[in-house]
């Protein structure tokens, strides 16, 4: 289980759902969730099989979670396409 003060989980959340709704707006047939911790911090991770970022910049959704990552996680967020697009942010638990 990860546990979280108030306000970072309400910055999750707001994180997961931004990043859960473009992974099913432009994502493929599939999408993947995962919530862990790895050494002491806590990531979470969404990936989907779509076509990954395809040359498009990221947008104002993106651009929110990357402030809310870096100022109310104190955390970090990667943007890979490997056969999709996934998303992993890592934060302090």
């Amino acid at each position: 289980p990860v546990s979280l003060a108030g306000h970072k989980a309400t910055a999750l959340a707001l994180v997961f759902s931004e990043l859960f709704q473009n992974a099913l707006e432009h994502g493929g047939s599939a999408v993947r969730i995962e919530l862990s911790q790895r050494d002491g911090q806590a990531v979470l991770a969404i990936a989907d099989d779509g076509d990954g970022l395809a040359g498009e910049g990221p947008g104002t959704g993106l651009s929110i979670v990357r402030a809310l990552v870096r100022d109310e996680l104190g955390g970090t967020i990667e943007l890979r396409s490997e056969g999709g697009l996934r998303a992993e942010v890592v934060f302090p638990a």
